[in-house]
């Protein structure tokens, strides 16, 4: 889950008076096995693992309802690309990963998201 669509579900719960209960905010859902081969494909310059353990998981697929925190208005989520991008960008700004110049991470603006999705809370589809 991208951290920008996790503030504005904080946001919008608390700002909307129709919300009410537990909103469900999750993105899509992806097998460790997934992330792994994306990121390597990615990144090919870091040393990612090829798998996370030899223990074997819950292979069955599964969705998060996100009715409710959709039916107050909140736009599509940002995809688990777009997160890791994000995340490898702002490690490698603080210093914490190598930067390559191979790397072309297209990252977003989040203040004009925030700003369009705010004004958008009272009935945008």
């Amino acid at each position: 889950m991208h951290v920008d669509d996790v503030v504005l579900c904080h946001v919008l719960a608390m700002e909307d008076a129709r919300a009410s209960g537990r909103l469900i905010c999750s993105c899509d859902v992806a097998h460790w096995s997934e992330i792994l081969g994306s990121l390597r494909e990615r990144y090919p310059q870091y040393p990612i693992p090829t798998e996370c353990s030899a223990r074997k998981g819950d292979d069955r697929p599964h969705r998060m309802d996100t009715g409710k925190v959709r039916a107050l208005g909140f736009p599509p989520f940002l995809s688990l690309q777009q997160m890791f991008d994000d995340c490898i960008k702002s490690f490698q700004d603080k210093g914490l990963l190598p930067w390559s110049p191979k790397l072309k991470l297209q990252s977003i603006d989040v203040v004009p998201r925030l700003m369009n999705e705010t004004s958008c809370i009272d009935g945008c589809q």
